[in-house]
């Protein structure tokens, strides 16, 4: 065997077959309606059309699936009932023939378990990986006879199986289901020829194919030649009799099944039939293909965004519970030395396993003899086919695939995003199309990419490399490929490890660089590109990926000037990792610059500096506000104050000329809405990294906003507001709205022990002063050269004014308590706002700009007063809760008003373009 490479994506040790993750063995994931045609023909011999050559990109010569693997007579005649191969389908995959991270229609590695890598399935080690322990299963069948790499060459089911029909199992569902029916057929042979036949035979009736479907699943043990009293048959596994299977189970997928521990704590509770197909390891294997048979699979479907039944359901002229075996059916001692009235046995040679009815120590209670338990036709289940001719076909329609690469109509890879002249390194590198997304590079290209895994060396000595066991390929996002992984701890999973390093071809200049991100396969919040400057240094850039759509994202302009290779490295290793979370590796492009860029600027902050309130959030920042495990509500919006703001004498606003990419500009937008300082400061700056008790980390699996790699000697200004939330005033607010004269001497906010007045008092000069120097301190240490612009707050209310809620909120404040309020405004902005110009440190004060505009102003307000939240649940980065985020918020308006003071203070200090 061909030692492991840990420098590529593939697996040259395997054992199996057809490699995972090569670009050029894309499986195309066909549809559900494509699979029930695929199966209604095959059991009639009808895949006998021609595959042409290169099918999908894929490579291989013209085929006919059924050429391939074409049906043998059963023994007795007849024909495999549709549903009986459906239900082992819906069993075996869920229909799917690549991997389920393939959408429909869409393309990616193929359908393999655990076990193509030798691993335990129950309690899977990914460092033991074991290739002589593989099961090599692939594809809608789960195709394992015959796809082992030694087995090219030799002869299975009376099939003479060559690499190229490995190949067909592997990427082409046709196929499979032609190979997956020639070997059910096998087992029907195998076990009928044996005598084990049920009822009376008959192949139309479902009920009469168990002992297929068993062995099927678990094999056939052979009479043993000369040995009569040597156990042979159908394995005691899928006996309904086996204890594993609890004994008042009714039939798959009719009634609610409820489960219980050794202790009796209640582990399965199904409200519905269906609700077992969530744990069908409590039935049999012939079970479940049977209740599959009868009930369709449902299926989630991505086109309508709902579950939906998946294939026509057998027929059956009586209820088919009425047609099934009981529990120890298969199960005589004159047979299989099993006993329903014997007294139960604990298996000796299976320590811990529950005694049964088997009465043997090595449980082979082994079945294999005829039965009957019911009367067919009467009650037993009959085909009921949705196809049967080829043509017409059903397909891929638009709109199948929800994840389409972006193409043009002449098949050429789409470029949207960037600008003339960008150099891109993709991350596979082809002239032509690859799998059935695939597109025509015609881009011009500025590098190679390169994997590389970390490695494992088992006790035995082998070496192996666990990350490729979580790696995967899919049809999608720039190109029409990218790689993903799960990310991880470095400390927990070293050897999980997986690195993309993209090299750049030397620029020789100033470069911005961006990174593709596709629509799908990429959700941390934490992704660590390390940038590698052609001088040695280097750099990186901590980003949220999960924009929802294929987009480039800029990671900021670097120094290439210098002759070597600039390259940037990414690996799947975040701080928050835990295995759940994708992380992806598509395009990067680069573009060399005139000069280096006059302007780094960096907005920093909370929700006064995202923009909170003035809408149109971008995605990545405004997503599942009701998941606490992906939301994300920082809410940054192309109309907060640093994007509006223009430079003194630039030919446009911060925004505008970022969208544009102007070589005299680089700008980074960090602010998060909610944020406390302790959200800004980096925890490698701190003890113990930590500030006033609180850990310095980041929002909503974010880094910290210094910590995300934006702040650099390059930096030359630094923009954002900072301290509201350490001065709490959402929950003043919130208090003063639905108490009584929250500005009063003795009033006391519930969990306070001194009057609210005088807690804010201290704590805004004290705890809330300090926290913003320390933020300013840490800027400076990152960003030494960069002027520092901090934004006050607005007075929230043009006073006297009374002010109560709309949209039947309930919600108001008092003249007294906007005059408090308004207070505390002025407290914060005239003593925790920094100023020290000699430093480069300029503090801002916007009430001047907001007089006469504020709540109950006499012109246009520039704050949002109480806008209603969101009652029920979306996707975005609202939580459900009566009174929404936007409140007491700048709206546009507002900050464009922010934009001009800044404006005017960079004027005022000599800050130009």
């Amino acid at each position: 065997r061909p030692p492991a490479d840990p420098d590529v994506p593939h697996d040259p040790d395997r054992s199996c077959s057809v490699p995972r993750n090569d670009p050029a063995s894309q499986v195309y994931q066909p549809t559900v309606a494509q699979v029930e045609w695929a199966a209604d023909l095959a059991v009639r011999g009808m895949l006998t059309f021609q595959r042409p050559a290169n099918w999908n990109n894929n490579g291989m010569a013209g085929y006919s699936p059924q050429g391939l693997f074409p049906l043998t007579a059963l023994s007795g005649g007849g024909t495999v009932p549709a549903q009986i191969f459906l239900g082992i389908l819906a069993q075996e995959s869920n229909l799917w023939q690549a991997s389920p991270h393939a959408v429909d229609a869409s393309v990616g590695n193929p359908l393999i378990s655990l076990g193509y890598y030798g691993l335990d399935l129950a309690e899977p080690d990914y460092d033991d990986i074991d290739w002589d322990r593989t099961d090599c299963g692939y594809g809608a069948a789960q195709v394992t006879s015959g796809m082992k790499r030694q087995e090219a060459g030799t002869t299975v089911a009376g099939i003479a199986w060559t690499y190229p029909k490995q190949q067909a199992v592997a990427l082409d569902y046709a196929a499979n289901l032609a190979a997956g029916l020639r070997i059910l057929q096998d087992k029907w042979n195998t076990t009928r020829d044996a005598g084990l036949v049920v009822n009376d035979g008959d192949p139309r009736y479902l009920e009469n194919w168990w002992f297929a479907i068993w062995a099927y699943n678990t094999g056939f043990y052979p009479r043993v030649a000369g040995q009569p009293a040597q156990p042979w048959g159908v394995g005691w596994a899928n006996n309904p009799a086996n204890p594993d299977y609890p004994a008042d189970r009714r039939m798959f997928l009719t009634e609610p099944l409820d489960v219980y521990d050794s202790r009796g704590r209640k582990i399965v509770d199904d409200d519905t039939g269906y609700d077992n197909a969530k744990h069908p390891n409590h039935w049999s294997y012939p079970e479940r293909v049977i209740g599959f048979a009868y009930t369709s699979l449902i299926r989630f479907d991505y086109r309508s965004a709902s579950y939906r039944p998946t294939y026509r359901p057998a027929l059956s002229p009586l209820a088919p519970a009425l047609a099934q075996p009981g529990r120890f059916t298969f199960c005589a001692p004159a047979v299989n030395d099993c006993g329903e009235h014997l007294p139960p046995h604990a298996p000796g040679d299976y320590p811990g396993t529950p005694a049964g009815a088997c009465q043997r120590d090595d449980l082979r209670c082994w079945w294999h003899a005829p039965v009957t338990w019911t009367s067919c036709p009467g009650r037993c289940g009959t085909e009921n086919r949705a196809y049967t001719s080829v043509e017409p076909r059903p397909y891929t329609q638009p709109g199948d695939n929800i994840h389409p690469t972006p193409a043009h109509a002449d098949g050429s890879c789409a470029v949207s995003g960037l600008p003339a002249g960008a150099r891109i390194i993709d991350d596979i590198a082809t002239t032509v199309p690859l799998g059935a997304e695939g597109c025509t590079p015609t881009f011009t290209r500025g590098g190679t990419f390169a994997l590389n895994f970390a490695t494992h060396t088992r006790p035995d000595g082998s070496v192996v490399t666990p990350g490729k066991v979580d790696f995967h390929q899919i049809g999608a996002g720039f190109g029409g490929h990218f790689w993903f992984a799960h990310t991880h701890r470095q400390q927990q999973h070293p050897t999980l490890r997986v690195t993309g390093t993209w090299r750049i071809d030397p620029t020789h200049a100033w470069t911005r660089v961006w990174v593709h991100l596709p629509d799908h396969g990429a959700h941390t919040r934490q992704a660590r590109y390390v940038i590698r400057r052609p001088d040695g240094g280097t750099e990186h850039r901590t980003i949220p990926t999960q924009w929802e759509e294929n987009r480039w994202v800029s990671l900021g302009v670097f120094d290439f000037t210098g002759p070597g290779t600039p390259r940037v490295e990414l690996t799947n290793f975040t701080l928050d990792g835990r295995g759940v979370q994708d992380i992806a590796w598509d395009a990067l492009a680069v573009q060399p610059l005139p000069r280096k860029p006059a302007h780094f600027v960096v907005a920093l902050g909370d929700s006064y500096s995202s923009g909170e309130g003035a809408g149109d959030y971008t995605r990545v920042s405004n997503q599942y506000g009701d998941d606490e495990q992906w939301r994300n509500s920082c809410r940054r919006s192309p109309h907060a104050w640093s994007q509006r703001a223009t430079i003194p004498g630039a030919p446009a606003s911060i925004g505008t000329l970022s969208a544009q990419h102007h070589p005299d500009l680089d700008a980074q937008f960090l602010a998060c809405s909610g944020a406390r300082t302790v959200n800004l400061l980096s925890p490698s700056l701190l003890p113990d990294g930590r500030w006033q008790g609180s850990p310095a980390e980041g929002q909503y699996g974010e880094v910290s906003q210094l910590d995300q790699g934006s702040l650099t000697a390059n930096t030359t200004a630094v923009l954002l507001s900072i301290g509201g939330n350490d001065a709490r005033f959402a929950q003043v607010g919130l208090s003063c709205a639905t108490g009584w004269e929250c500005g009063a001497p003795g009033y006391v906010m519930a969990g306070d022990d001194e009057p609210l007045r005088d807690r804010q008092q201290d704590l805004i000069t004290g705890a809330v002063r300090a926290s913003v120097q320390k933020v300013v301190e840490q800027i400076r240490l990152r960003a030494p050269a960069a002027r520092i612009f901090v934004m006050g707050y607005p007075r929230l209310f043009d006073t006297p004014c009374r002010y109560f809620g709309q949209y039947g909120v309930s919600f108001g404040f008092t003249e007294g308590e906007t005059e408090f309020l308004n207070e505390l405004s002025d407290l914060i902005t005239g003593s925790a706002v920094p100023s020290d110009p000699a430093r480069g440190v300029h503090g801002m004060d916007a009430r001047g700009e907001y007089t006469g505009h504020g709540i109950c102003g006499g012109s246009e307000q520039y704050l949002h007063g109480v806008v209603a939240g969101d009652l029920f649940g979306d996707d975005d980065g609202h939580p459900r809760q009566p009174v929404g985020m936007e409140t007491l918020h700048p709206n546009r308006a507002g900050n464009d008003a922010y934009a001009r003071v800044v404006q005017r203070r960079m004027s005022e200090v000599g800050y130009r373009w």
